[in-house]
């Protein structure tokens, strides 16, 4: 498969599963802004004399450092608004001036700040808090407003509180919709791999190893496998060419990978010409086929065309689950031997197949010979490869159920 092609596809899929999770999202996000954001502000404090609420009459008004260090909660009046900020760290603080002459900082709620006709305010009320900076705020308040522009840089007045964090209901929206869009992105994500792993549009990169494992699981593990599947070559052969596989090679039990696209169209096939869909299903066809009544017929052919076929159904349906490779294997040996015992050579057993595929295609095709001569081309290519020739293997290969170490 073409890199290129699975990258396009994975950026597609990726695409596709963007735009249904936030179609997904927003109205989830809608459905659920209103009541979070109701709690949020519940849990925020909103009370009266709460930190960075309008100070009333009863709140008392610090004059000094020293009085904001005794007072637990307090207010500041004088004759300006604070207007001129600095910025340390991540935040911007005010600039206080007390009636002491004393400067500090402050974080502020300007909304609560209380303005009096004769041009004084009253700031929102206040707490005294300690200051922790790391070694880069340190440095940068030395460098930028000079080691002593504060008369005390280890607190500061919080006139802010929870009304720093009063969002608006789209903000709650906003960050329910990133919540509810990210996993929602991932699972659509995951199931549009997987259905595009089944398709054969890419191999999956998560759990590759065992995908790739399951897809050498049509290499045979020793000469008895690929015994039987030179039984069924032709066939094999015949598949290769008629589905166009990029991936198909006759070295491989049914000509392929065993990976979720192929065996997906070898259960069709099984399932459409032979109404197997099952383990139960293979073994009631296989005794049909080696029927000692005869299936097609008693002659050499007839025997040929139906054991062979048997081989082959053994084959597709241990490539598609059915069974395991140990039924698969038992089953095999099986017809197998029969075939040893009918036929003297693989051309012995090669020609009289073609002999009953002739028959067999003539009796349902009112024109069979281009069908006929295709198989017979075939079965002369396959005959005379160099490479996985898989009539190199002796007719007379021993068949056991048993894998034995290969030495």
């Amino acid at each position: 498969m073409v890199r290129g092609k699975v990258s396009l596809n994975m950026v597609i899929t990726a695409g596709i599963a963007w735009i249904a999770a936030v179609v997904i999202a927003i109205p989830i996000s809608m459905l659920l802004a209103k009541p979070i954001h109701q709690m949020y502000l519940e849990s925020l404090d909103f009370s009266e004399n709460s930190v960075g609420n309008k100070a009333g009459e009863e709140i008392q008004v610090a004059q000094s450092i020293a009085d904001m260090e005794k007072m637990e909660i307090f207010t500041i009046e004088c004759d300006w608004k604070p207007s001129t900020t600095v910025k340390i760290g991540k935040k911007y603080y005010y600039n206080l001036y007390l009636p002491s002459g004393e400067t500090v900082a402050a974080l502020l709620n300007k909304n609560s700040i209380v303005e009096f006709k004769n041009g004084k305010v009253r700031l929102p009320v206040g707490k005294w808090v300690e200051w922790k900076h790391n070694k880069q705020e340190t440095e940068e308040y030395k460098i930028y407003y000079g080691e002593g522009y504060y008369d005390d840089f280890s607190h500061y007045v919080d006139m802010l509180g929870d009304f720093s964090k009063n969002t608006h209901i789209t903000e709650t929206q906003g960050r329910i919709l990133i919540m509810v869009w990210l996993p929602v992105w991932i699972g659509i994500w995951f199931f549009l791999r997987k259905k595009g792993v089944q398709k054969g549009l890419f191999a999956p990169e998560l759990m590759r190893r065992k995908y790739d494992k399951k897809a050498e699981e049509s290499k045979p593990v020793d000469d008895v496998e690929q015994w039987f599947m030179s039984t069924y070559a032709i066939w094999t052969a015949f598949i290769i060419y008629c589905l166009k596989l990029d991936e198909g090679d006759i070295s491989l039990m049914v000509g392929m990978p065993k990976t979720p696209i192929h065996q997906k169209k070898i259960a069709k096939m099984l399932a459409d010409d032979w109404d197997i869909a099952n383990g139960q299903q293979l073994v009631n066809m296989v005794s049909e086929l080696t029927s000692s009544n005869g299936y097609s017929g008693t002659d050499r052919a007839s025997y040929a065309w139906d054991w062979c076929r048997s081989m082959q159904l053994i084959g597709c349906s241990y490539f598609c689950d059915y069974i395991d490779r140990a039924q698969m294997r038992e089953m095999s040996c099986l017809v197998g031997k029969k075939i040893q015992k009918e036929f003297s050579s693989w051309d012995d057993l090669c020609e009289n197949y073609l002999n009953g595929f002739a028959r067999w295609r003539s009796s349902i095709d009112e024109n069979p010979q281009p069908a006929i001569q295709l198989r017979n081309e075939i079965y002369q290519t396959v005959k005379n490869l160099e490479k996985d020739n898989p009539y190199q293997i002796p007719f007379r290969t021993f068949l056991s159920e048993t894998v034995y170490p290969q030495y």
